[in-house]
């Protein structure tokens, strides 16, 4: 697993917003929702440092793009914000 992470920051109706493009952790499970438990269970550490200070924010939300389970998507997408890891997000 990389130590630096690829990330684009910008906002979503003047909240931050940071899409991490490259470097998350690989994850285990044969849905988004499996890999979702798999990284607040082993990778959470990632979450806290790049959603809090001093890298981030208090309304900070974000994502980690991955490839697609499905190859029928385009693409896997872990939501992450300063609350937790969520199952979907309208910021991220």
């Amino acid at each position: 697993m990389k130590k630096t992470f690829s990330c684009i920051d910008a906002h979503t109706c003047g909240n931050p917003v940071r899409v991490v493009a490259g470097g998350g952790p690989i994850l285990i499970g044969n849905s988004m929702m499996e890999r979702r438990l798999h990284f607040l269970k082993e990778y959470d550490w990632i979450r806290k440092g790049l959603m809090f200070e001093p890298r981030g924010h208090d309304m900070m939300s974000g994502s980690i793009l991955y490839p697609p389970i499905d190859p029928k998507n385009d693409i896997g997408v872990l939501y992450i914000e300063t609350s937790g890891c969520l199952p979907m997000c309208g910021h991220g």
